[in-house]
């Protein structure tokens, strides 16, 4: 592929991708949740119960108002309005809680919570994947590797936001190279999570 041709396909990629946006209005009392894209008629939904006097619009679909947190348009069950912050494009957390979306992560601790990038985060201990608790990982040895590989002392793992994380048990650390998304190797043989 030429560079041209390669600028140009980088630029309809960024282009598509912002094409899409999110946003709150209030409307007559009411709050109203309203998608609009490129490739489809806007789409919007009531917002029910929601205090429109008190609300207020965060970012990336989150929001608050003086009861309670939402996520695109839903509330987020037991949710503390006064303490709830955005963390980055997919968590949030309050006093109580971390969420990712609507959803409640449930052994996540809010107090020591922090996002080490490409879908994985953790507290003082557990690694999390998105919304999944990874219970094999060393959270004092976890680092993070080319996306979507991570690994610690004794495991590599493979994680996504559409299936389950994969673990590779007993790999070698100090060998353990990635040779491309989907495989790495060490000494002790090859991984990828599609063999």
């Amino acid at each position: 592929m030429t560079s041209r041709k390669l600028a140009a396909f980088a630029f309809a990629v960024v282009l598509v991708q912002g094409c899409t946006a999110w946003n709150y209005e209030e409307r007559d009392q009411q709050v109203v949740f309203k998608i609009t894209s490129w490739n489809h008629d806007p789409i919007e939904k009531t917002v029910n119960n929601a205090d429109a006097s008190s609300f207020k619009e965060l970012a990336h679909g989150y929001a608050v108002d003086k009861k309670r947190a939402y996520y695109k348009g839903e509330f987020i069950f037991n949710s503390d309005p006064s303490s709830f912050q955005v963390i980055d494009k997919a968590y949030a957390k309050d006093k109580n809680s971390v969420y990712m979306g609507e959803h409640k992560i449930p052994e996540a601790n809010p107090g020591s919570f922090v996002i080490l990038g490409d879908g994985w985060a953790k507290d003082e201990k557990r690694i999390f994947n998105y919304h999944e608790v990874v219970s094999a990982a060393d959270v004092s040895s976890f680092g993070l590797l080319k996306y979507p590989w991570a690994i610690d002392a004794n495991n590599a793992y493979y994680g996504s936001s559409y299936r389950d994380v994969i673990v590779f048990k007993g790999i070698d650390p100090k060998t353990f190279k990635i040779i491309t998304p989907f495989e790495a190797t060490d000494k002790n043989g090859r991984y990828s999570p599609y063999k």
